[in-house]
């Protein structure tokens, strides 16, 4: 179970809390209900005002690592292949 708590928008504001790096995120929960919301990484925060524990910190930090390197690898394999097709103009 997740400790997730509800805070007041305006005191996230204030305090800098939705500042810097965000994520926008689709989560499905195990009955299959689906929703967005964006994510500040740095203050563990969610737009809906709710602040993440350390347990859903590490599981979105773990997938979002995943994705990067991913991505990463994705951009090292199109380098190779750049210019390896005939381009018809």
């Amino acid at each position: 179970m997740l400790n997730l708590k509800l805070e007041d928008i305006e005191t996230l504001n204030t305090n800098g809390q939705h500042d810097g790096s965000r994520v926008f995120l689709e989560i499905e929960l195990k009955n299959g209900v689906t929703f967005r919301d964006v994510y500040w990484t740095e203050s563990n925060t969610f737009h809906s005002s709710i602040v993440g524990d350390k347990h859903i910190k590490d599981i979105l930090e773990y997938e979002l690592s995943n994705l990067r390197k991913n991505l990463h690898e994705f951009d090292i394999a199109a380098l190779k292949y750049e210019g390896s097709f005939p381009c018809n103009t």
